[in-house]
């Protein structure tokens, strides 16, 4: 897997909100969607994930993730 830079994930939350209308969804359908956006699998993104929430880009609580970036 080639490495995912912080301007992709921060792109790739700006589309997922604009395309789905909406800044909090549950981490499954989030994750999900990032395995085929980013052409990759459930681990990987989760680890994303966790990179995401560092970088300020999400906030995650109990399951449900909220897209903080504008």
């Amino acid at each position: 897997m080639t490495q995912i830079s912080d301007t992709e994930l921060r792109d790739f939350c700006k589309w997922y909100k604009d395309r789905n209308k909406k800044a909090i969804d549950e981490e499954s359908v989030f994750i999900t969607c990032m395995c085929g956006h980013f052409h990759s699998y459930p681990k990987a993104m989760k680890e994303q994930l966790k990179r995401m929430n560092v970088l300020g880009l999400i906030t995650t609580n109990k399951g449900t993730i909220t897209i903080t970036i504008a």
